[in-house]
Parts: C-alpha cells; sequence; structure tokens
C-alpha cells in the first residue's frame, strides 16, 4: 500500500500522480484545480474547478474558461477521489485542496493568510498526510519586513503628501492588494479613486458581501483630489496620468520589479502568504503531515528551516532566485 500520494511538477503546475488531475495549471489535459484569481489574466484552457468568487473575477477581465464552479465545504467525489475546498483566507474566492482516497489524503495550500480582512473567509485548515505550500519569499525578508510596518510606512507617505497639496498615485495588484488598501484608506477617511479594472474587482467583493470601503471610479476628463490607485502592468510607463506622476509601488509578493525601479519613490510589501511564523505555530501543527512538499522559488530554504516540524520534507522547484536583502 502506498504511503502518501504522489506529486509531480511540470512547467504548468503539478500534478497528482496516477490520477487525472493538477493544480493551478491553465493548459492541463486533465482537471486542474484553480486556487485563486491573483493573476486574472492568465490564458488558461485547460478544464478547471474553482469557487464561484474566483470566476466571477476572471470574467471581469474577460476570462471565461470551460469551469466547474465549487463551493466551500461541500465534498464531491471525482472518481475514486473525494475532493474538499478550503477558504484560503487570502483573497475573495481563493480555495485550498483537500483530497483523499484509499486511506491517503493531502492538502494543497498555495495562498494562505491566517489573519481575514474585508469580512472575507476564515482559513481553514484539515488535518492531511501530504501537506503541500508555496515558497514564495526568501526567510530573510519575511522575518524583516513586517506588515504593519509596511502599511504604516505607506501612510505617513500619503499623508505627508497629501499635507503638502499633492495627491499621490500608488500602483498595486488588482486582486488582493488592491482592495485592502481600499479599505484602508477608507478607515483613514483619505479619498480614494481607483482604476477601472481595479473598479470592476471591488463591485466584485462588494457583490459577495466582502466591503472595502469607500472609493470612485477615476475619470482622466476631470481633476480629483484623491490618491489614485492604479493597476500594476507591464506596461507601466503606458498608465501616466496627465499632471502626476507614479509615486509608490505596492507589491503582493517579494520579487524586484527592477524594470521600473526608476518608475517609483518608494516600495511597500504587504504579503498575501502566511510567513514563516505563521507556518510553524498554525499552520503545521492542524494539519499534522507526515510528509511536507515546497514549490517555488525558495523552496530549499524553507525546507532547511521546517526540517525539524515535519517527518519528511521534499521539494518539487528549484531555488533559483537570489536573496533580495
Amino acid at each position: 500500500m502506498k504511503k502518501f500520494l504522489k506529486i509531480s511538477s511540470t512547467e504548468d503546475g503539478l500534478f497528482l500522480d496516477d490520477f487525472i488531475l493538477s493544480f493551478d495549471s491553465c493548459r492541463s489535459k486533465h482537471l486542474s484545480f484553480l486556487s485563486s484569481a491573483v493573476n486574472p489574466f492568465l490564458d488558461i484552457s485547460a478544464r478547471i474547478f474553482a469557487t464561484e468568487e474566483t470566476l466571477r473575477i476572471f470574467q471581469t477581465f474577460d476570462r471565461k474558461p470551460n469551469a466547474l464552479v465549487c463551493q466551500y465545504n461541500r465534498p464531491f467525489f471525482f472518481g475514486k477521489l473525494r475532493i474538499e475546498l478550503l477558504p484560503s483566507g487570502g483573497v475573495l474566492g481563493g480555495a485550498s485542496l483537500h483530497v483523499e482516497t484509499e486511506g491517503l489524503s493531502l492538502l494543497y495550500a498555495p495562498l494562505l493568510r491566517s489573519k481575514g480582512f474585508l469580512s472575507l473567509r476564515s482559513m481553514q485548515l484539515k488535518s492531511a498526510s501530504v501537506l503541500i505550500l508555496n515558497a514564495l519569499h526568501p526567510l530573510n525578508i519575511s522575518s524583516k519586513v513586517k506588515r504593519k510596518n509596511e502599511i504604516d510606512k505607506l501612510f505617513s507617505r500619503v499623508e505627508s503628501d497629501i499635507q503638502s497639496g499633492s495627491w499621490p498615485v500608488i500602483v498595486c495588484p488588482q486582486v488582493g492588494i488592491a482592495q485592502e488598501l481600499s479599505y484602508l484608506f477608507s478607515e483613514r477617511n483619505i479619498p480614494l479613486t481607483v482604476h477601472r479594472s481595479i473598479y470592476k474587482v471591488h463591485k466584485v467583493y462588494e457583490q459577495f458581501g466582502s466591503q472595502v470601503g469607500s472609493y470612485t471610479q477615476f475619470n482622466p476628463s476631470r481633476e480629483q483630489k484623491a490618491v489614485l490607485l492604479l493597476p500594476h502592468s507591464r506596461f507601466l510607463r503606458n498608465l501616466q496620468v496627465k499632471g502626476r506622476r507614479l509615486k509608490y509601488l505596492v507589491q503582493g509578493d517579494f520579487v524586484e520589479f527592477e524594470e521600473h525601479s526608476r518608475d517609483f519613490d518608494e516600495k511597500f510589501y504587504l504579503n498575501l502568504h502566511a510567513d514563516m511564523e505563521e507556518i510553524k505555530s498554525i499552520v503545521i501543527p492542524e494539519v499534522r503531515p507526515k510528509r511536507l512538499v515546497l514549490f517555488g522559488p525558495y523552496a530549499k530554504n524553507y525546507a532547511e528551516e521546517l526540517k525539524s516540524q515535519v517527518p519528511a520534507i521534499s521539494t518539487v522547484f528549484q531555488n533559483n532566485q537570489p536573496d533580495l536583502f
């Protein structure tokens, strides 16, 4: 009898050996689980299953994949696999996948966040023999850059700008970060206007009962005394606003955007994922895995840090990116 469900890596997500099931694959010929809409521009040809919220966000960007809509905590069978989606707590519609078959189990959890916001569903975990986590951030950055400090620093800069008579332009991802920033600006009674693509995602959040605060849709034809949120894009220079320049970049991960470094006065990092402290104190104790599978650019670093936490660890992606700090 097998001890564990086995995972293989491809250039297009992960694959569950011996079963026609993939994880966050866009082009798989098998059924693929889509964990979130953090990247809403994915070109998906695979047949996928995801939450209704995730698919609604994709639709706002004219992405309409061949998809099966699934609800949280409603188990179903796919062949011999018992499958259940659990809220991941990171973004609207974000989910982890719990799989069971013949006494074996795994939890695929690439986007966990223990401290919820915006009335999102709280992170749920479930015991599994195999836990699959995304190793996204260099450990030395995660230990130094704290979310609260980054938020306090960002708003200190923004409030200083406003007092000096200027309304800054902030660039951020459309999904996840933009909604949190909108909520935080509203809490501080700072007027906010947002790019149309962000506005559309805001409306999806609100349709599912998640309030993101007060904001208006940006109108480039008239002057607005408000902080402006623009979407992050490879084409940042095409997003220049008449009379205003890009001021700050807010990122949801720790990837350096060297190409655009000269476009901003300062960068801020609001992590959407569980950090190492949360993985050690919350995730692993609740899941109680016998084997931990790590993928992503810093998998080897995570494996070294967590080797005393679980009986067995394996990595499926190599650590091929340099430390940033």
